[in-house]
Order: structure tokens, then C-alpha cells, then sequence
């Protein structure tokens, strides 16, 4: 670059430039400073020596000074490098790179203004400079003005002599004032004076090589250094592994490959990066020697070495293999969240077998969870090379979620009562949740207080009712499971009772059901247990035939034979009066009814009958008929059913889907939420229904109950409740609950009546 026009600046004295350097200069002591918390700061991130240390302060004023330099202003750029070179001088030669670099093109630059504006002898120090901190830094001779490279190359040869080192063995090490210089590269720069190089290489004896450096001049420095033992040399995959030898740590590879290595055969699957240094280990003795590689978590590599004179022993690359077991999970469904210790982990599923997992040895806490349909919990031990086998047994999860309320005494025998029926179940994971939902509870509003103001029969309703919908949302989104269990007791000072606030995950009923217990009734306690473990596989049998009380016969009068049905194909005749089921009186229909269902679906009955006087014995295979739960049963936990008939839809089942789904649309229903009911007994696939003129359960019991969730839903769906209840009327063989359950159609028609004169929800 040429100088700058002389009128085009404003001009400063080299003494008034001395003057600046010296103002500036104060500023170093907290420059030196401010630097200080910097590098602690780097050394506590386990940076590379690469990473800049340089303060904000410092490298903003260096970009200031760099953009002012292309301008007129360049004279004042001088007192700003000036603040960068004392900041950094002390610093440099530490082996931050980030230092010498800022440090070499500040002094450099500054040069560059000082000859432009005439001071050449300040420009020749800051040479002279850069020169004792690399003698081997050489400027840009594009970018410099040719007098200005002439100072530069005067400067050097006035410093700077030459040194040709050669050093036998190749691959030693000469050192020079903590300086490392390449034998056998050519004469190197380096400044005058006398010296001492230190050659060394393991397995030989060290020399030291007195030499002077004369500037201008080129000198050869020559050694042969004598061989004192043999030598191991490596190198491992990973880094950081330490080398035994016949039992006797001896070292341990560190850093990164050079540049210089290729990886080869079976290392050349792997990035040089992945490779450490070279490691050389000296003092090996002759003889065969066991080498042994070893690192955390990985198995050991083991190897014998002959060592039959002293020399180098060169041993390939050697690969590490990570220590590592596996995991079989059986049954494990496609759709499952794998957790190990809490984080997903993904395995690896290999045709019809079971999924993998590959783990370090150690003991693990394997979690599978499946939404709202499952969790399976168990502890894993892994042992390097062996298998465990572990079938995902998946059950639903009832998730506790604490105990709200002051007496700490009644809180903690509430949940240890809980706890200890429950576990006894077997049926279900119980998760104690406490600790992570106390403060979802708190976002969401729910305490004691608020909670006991809500009675049982109003937990849905009033205005300030928590929206449990939101609720139920965001307790599955944070805290998944199946079920999930609140306890609120009755008061902060010696409660003696305690509501137990139950709730399913969706798209289950939101609306929790409430149920009392006392504290200390254990009883109460294992009968909650008892009703989680619903039995949706019930059928009741059935015999096909109504029966009729009457005071002149001898026991129940057959009323009504179905065609087809049990009691036709044994021959029962409308009439015939049965006395006895199975050897046992009796004598009225409720009777009758009590003793059939003592007996298995699909059973083989005897019943003892009269007719006109003649006494017979009838063999009835009874039929069998699917049960949807009873919506007003005080002893069904509606929340744990709603989870098992969840499940029961997720595989595949010996009862029929739109069963089920019927029973999940009645649990809706009887929570309150009429237009959930409706559409989920609208969603019923009717086509796999029985229909209306075949006998029993069937689509009656549908279209009756999506009238009353119609009805309910408010006058504006009249018509169409109308419309259901019209259809489960003129069913004449349908009936609730069960095939031989009360007839829908008088139900339906009173419904109807009702509708019709205008009145509101029947």
C-alpha cells in the first residue's frame, strides 16, 4: 500500500505518537485483568487451545482499528493497535493461538502506519518484534509497499540466522528453548545467539547439541543418538486408553492421529480422527512380554509381543470394542416408548424375533409404556457378552398422584394402605407420582380446599368447578397412564375420612368419579382395589324362556319360549312349571334366575319340571349373552373399566367390537357428557350389530340409550331423540343390559310420550 497523502490527514509528531503509546499504555495492568477471568473461564470449559481468549473489549478495538486503517484516519489507528499490542504482548507464546494471531497482525499493521506517516525506526521495532516472537513470521509481499518489505528483510538478516539439523534415528524429537524443530526439513530460521538442542527419542540415549546462530548465516547441527532399548510403538481407537505391560502400567495414548496417518484394513473403517498419537514405550525388555490395552467400558485387548533385540516394535492400529450386552424384549407392541433410566431409547427389531437392545454392562431401569393402554416396569442387569431375556407384560397404569391435606399422620396411612392393597392387585403398575405432580396440581388449582367444596354429587358442576377436561389432558400429556388417583382428605388437622377423586386418561370420561373412604378402614380400602380389576369378559348364561310368578303353581311358569333358543331345543313347553335347577328347589323367578347364573355359559343344566301333574326332567344347554355394565352399580370403579375396555380394543378379543364400544359409550353417558355419548354411540358399526327383530342385545339398546343422551343434550336435538326412541320401540325382542334383561320397547315408548306431550328431559 503507498504512503497516504500527506494533506489528506491529520498529522501527528513521532514524539506526539510516542506521547499516545504512553497514555495508552496505563491501560495494560487492566487489560491484563479483564483478560484473566476470561481464560479461568476457558480452562472451566475444557476448551481447545485454538478457541479465542481475547477480551470483548480488546477485539473490538482491533476490528476498530483494522476498518479505520483503509481510511483517511489510518494515523489514528496507531494508538489503538498500540492498546491491543500491550494488552496482548504478555500473553503471547502460551500456545493460544487466537493470541499470537491477533498479536502478529496488530504489530504488523502498526508498522505499516508508522512507516506511512514516516517513523521508520518504530516501524523496524515492531519488526524486530514480531521477528523474536517468530522468527520464522514473514510478511505478505502483495499487500506491503516495497520499501517497506526492504525494512522488513533488513530487520531479518540483522536477527535471523539459519540451522539445518540432522539427527539420526528418524523420528527425533529435537528440542530448542522449548521450541520442537523438523529434522531433516532444511535450514529453519531462528534468532541469534547460542543454543542448545535436545535430542530424544524413546528407547535411545538423549544428547544435547550446543550450536551458534550467526544472523545471515546457515550452520548444520548434526547427532546420532545410541540405542538403549527396544521400543512398543501404538496406537489406539479411542484415545484415552491405557497401556499395561506384563501387569505394569506403562503409559496411555492421548491426543489425535497426525495428518501423516492413514487408517488401513480394519482401522479403515473408522476416521483418523477417532485414532490418538502415537504412543512410544521404552525400556521394553527382551523376551515375550503381554501387552494389555485397557479402558472404562470397553473390553480389555490382550496381545503377546515378542521382543527379540532392541529396536522399534510396531503394532497395527488397535481397535477397542466397547463392552456391551443385550437386551430381549418380547411381546414388545410396534407402537411402545422404550425408557432406560428415563430416557427413550430405541431397539432394534430384526425380523419375526424379539427387539434388541445393546447396552453397557450395569444396572438399568427398563420402563414401556403404550399411552394409556399399559406401562411395564423392571429392573435390568447387563453383564458384557451375555443376554437377558425380558417379556413386556404390559398393564395399566394407575398413576398416584398424592394425598392433599394437612395431617401428615392420616395422609401417610392413607397412602401406605393404598399402596399396600393395590400392590397385592398384580393386575396393575401402580406409579407413585407425588413428587412430580405437586406442582401440576398447583398450576392447575387443584388444593384441598377447592377440592372439598366440591361434594361428590356435584363434582362436575358449579361455577367454580375445575375444568377437568384440561385436567384429564394435561395430566396424560405430562404424567402418562391409564388411571389417575387424587386423595383429598377431609381436614388439615386430624382428618378421619378422605375422598379419593378417580379419573381415566383420554378419551375416557373427564369427570372424575368421588369416592369416600375412612382412613383407617382397610377393608374399604382393598374392596376400592378389588373393582379395579373389572371383569369385562362376563357372559351370562342364558336359557331363552320368560317366566312368570303365580301363587297355584308348583314353582316358575313359563310365559314366553323363544324360537331357537336353549329352552326350545330342550323341548320346554309355555306352561310347564320348573321346580328344581340343578337338584335345588324353586320357587319363584328370582330364584330361578339366581340358580342359572351359579352356572358357567354354555353349561349343561337339569331342570326338574311339572305339567299337568306329570313330573319331568329337562337337560338345557344354556346359552350365553354378553353384559353391559350397569350404569347406576355402586361397586363398579367406571374409570378402571373404562382403562380395561381400552385395552380389551387393542387387541384382538373373543367379544365382539361395537360390545365394547357400547360399554364405553354407557360409561360416557353416565358420567354426564351427553354429546360425547353421542358420538361415540353413533361411531358404533352398526352392520356387525344384531338386528331389531332378533332377540336380546343388540341395536334396541343403542338406539335407547342414544335417545336419553339426545334428550339430555338439551330441547334442540328433540327430533332426533324422538327419531332413536321410535326405533328402540318398535323392537320387540329387545332388551338392556343382556339378552334376557328388562324389554326396551315400554321404556321406549314411555320416553316417547313424554317427547310428545312437549315435557323436558325425560
Amino acid at each position: 500500500m503507498s504512503p497516504v497523502p500527506f494533506r489528506s490527514v491529520r498529522f501527528r509528531s513521532v514524539r506526539s505518537q510516542g506521547r499516545a503509546r504512553q497514555r495508552w499504555s496505563w491501560l495494560l495492568a487492566l487489560v491484563v485483568l479483564a483478560a484473566a477471568p476470561v481464560c479461568g473461564q476457558v480452562e472451566e470449559q475444557d476448551l481447545d487451545v485454538d478457541q479465542p481468549v481475547i477480551s470483548a473489549d480488546i477485539e473490538r478495538l482491533f476490528q476498530d482499528a483494522t476498518a479505520l486503517f483503509e481510511t483517511a484516519d489510518q494515523a489514528n489507528t496507531i494508538p489503538l493497535f498500540t492498546q491491543v499490542v500491550d494488552a496482548l504482548l504478555p500473553l503471547a507464546g502460551a500456545g493460544e493461538s487466537a493470541i499470537d494471531e491477533r498479536l502478529r497482525a496488530s504489530l504488523l499493521y502498526r508498522a505499516r502506519a508508522e512507516f506511512n506517516f514516516g517513523d521508520n525506526a518504530a516501524a523496524e521495532r515492531d519488526f524486530e518484534t514480531l521477528l523474536r516472537l517468530a522468527a520464522e513470521f514473514e510478511i505478505d509481499r502483495d499487500q506491503i509497499a516495497g520499501r517497506l518489505a526492504e525494512l522488513f528483510d533488513r530487520t531479518r538478516q540483522r536477527l535471523i540466522g539459519y540451522v539445518e539439523f540432522l539427527v539420526v534415528p528418524d523420528g527425533a524429537e529435537l528440542w530448542v528453548q522449548q521450541r520442537r524443530f523438523s529434522p531433516r526439513q532444511g535450514p529453519q530460521p531462528i534468532l541469534t545467539g547460542s543454543y542448545v538442542a535436545e535430542a530424544r527419542k524413546p528407547g535411545y540415549l538423549p544428547s544435547s547439541l550446543p550450536f551458534e546462530v550467526i544472523a545471515g548465516e546457515t550452520r548444520t547441527v548434526e547427532a546420532a543418538l545410541d540405542r538403549t532399548s527396544a521400543v512398543l510403538v501404538l496406537r489406539t481407537r479411542p484415545t484415552d486408553a491405557t497401556i499395561v505391560i506384563d501387569g505394569v502400567e506403562r503409559g496411555r495414548t492421548q491426543g489425535q492421529a497426525d495428518a501423516d496417518f492413514v487408517p488401513r484394513g480394519d482401522a479403515g473403517a473408522h476416521p483418523r480422527a477417532d485414532f490418538s498419537a502415537l504412543l512410544m514405550i521404552d525400556e521394553l525388555a527382551l523376551g515375550s512380554r503381554t501387552v494389555e490395552v485397557r479402558k472404562t467400558g470397553f473390553r480389555t485387548f490382550t496381545t503377546r509381543v515378542d521382543v527379540p533385540e532392541l529396536r522399534d516394535i510396531p503394532l497395527e492400529p488397535i481397535l477397542l470394542q466397547r463392552e456391551s450386552g443385550t437386551v430381549l424384549l418380547s411381546r414388545l407392541p410396534a407402537d411402545a416408548e422404550v425408557l432406560l433410566d428415563g430416557k427413550r431409547v430405541r431397539p432394534i427389531v430384526a425380523g419375526s424375533g424379539p427387539a434388541q437392545l445393546t447396552l453397557l454392562p450395569g444396572s438399568y431401569q427398563l420402563q414401556v409404556t403404550r399411552g394409556s393402554f399399559g406401562v411395564f416396569e423392571t429392573a435390568v442387569d447387563v453383564v458384557d457378552r451375555e443376554s437377558v431375556d425380558v417379556t413386556v407384560e404390559l398393564r395399566p397404569a394407575l398413576v398416584v398422584l398424592g394425598v392433599l391435606g394437612g395431617d401428615q399422620v392420616s395422609a401417610d396411612r392413607l397412602r401406605s394402605g393404598l399402596f399396600d392393597e393395590f400392590q397385592l392387585l398384580g393386575s396393575w403398575s401402580l406409579l407413585d407420582r407425588a413428587a412430580t405432580a405437586a406442582p401440576l396440581l398447583a398450576e392447575l388449582g387443584l388444593d384441598a380446599p377447592r377440592l372439598r367444596a366440591r361434594s361428590p354429587g356435584s363434582a362436575a358442576a358449579g361455577a367454580n368447578a375445575p375444568d377437568w377436561s384440561a385436567i384429564q389432558k394435561t395430566f396424560y400429556q405430562r404424567l402418562p397412564g391409564s388411571v389417575y388417583l387424587l386423595t383429598v382428605l377431609s381436614n388439615d388437622v386430624m382428618a378421619t375420612e378422605a375422598d379419593l377423586w378417580i379419573w381415566p386418561a383420554p378419551p375416557g370420561p373427564s369427570r372424575p368419579e368421588v369416592r369416600s373412604v375412612v382412613v383407617e378402614d382397610r377393608e374399604a380400602l382393598k374392596r376400592l382395589a378389588t373393582a379395579f380389576v373389572p371383569s369385562i369378559g362376563q357372559r351370562r348364561p342364558v336359557i331363552g324362556a320368560d317366566f312368570l310368578d303365580s301363587a297355584l303353581a308348583a314353582g316358575p311358569v313359563v310365559a314366553r319360549v323363544r324360537p331357537g333358543g336353549p329352552a326350545d331345543q330342550a323341548g320346554l313347553l309355555v306352561g310347564d312349571q320348573v321346580t328344581a335347577v340343578g337338584g335345588v328347589p324353586v320357587f319363584s323367578t328370582a330364584d330361578l334366575r339366581r340358580e342359572i347364573a351359579t352356572h358357567e355359559a354354555g353349561e349343561t343344566v337339569a331342570l326338574e319340571t311339572q305339567t299337568n301333574g306329570n313330573l319331568h326332567r329337562v337337560e338345557l344347554a344354556t346359552g350365553r349373552s354378553f353384559v353391559v355394565a350397569d350404569l347406576a352399580d355402586p361397586d363398579i370403579v367406571y374409570s378402571a373399566l373404562t382403562a380395561a375396555l381400552a385395552a380389551e380394543l387393542q387387541k384382538v378379543s373373543d367379544w365382539p367390537r361395537w360390545v365394547l364400544e357400547l360399554n364405553l359409550a354407557g360409561i360416557v353417558l353416565r358420567s354426564g357428557d351427553n354429546e360425547a355419548a353421542v358420538e361415540r354411540l353413533r361411531r358404533i358399526e352398526t352392520t356387525a350389530v344384531p338386528t331389531l327383530d332378533q332377540s336380546g342385545l343388540g341395536r334396541a339398546q343403542i338406539d335407547y340409550w342414544l335417545g336419553l343422551a339426545l334428550t339430555r343434550a338439551g330441547t334442540r336435538f328433540r327430533d332426533p331423540a324422538r327419531d332413536a326412541f321410535a326405533r328402540a320401540a318398535s323392537s320387540a325382542e329387545g332388551r338392556l343390559e343382556w339378552d334376557e334383561g328388562p324389554w326396551i320397547a315400554p321404556r321406549a315408548r314411555a320416553r316417547l310420550e313424554r317427547l310428545g306431550a312437549g315435557g323436558g328431559a325425560p
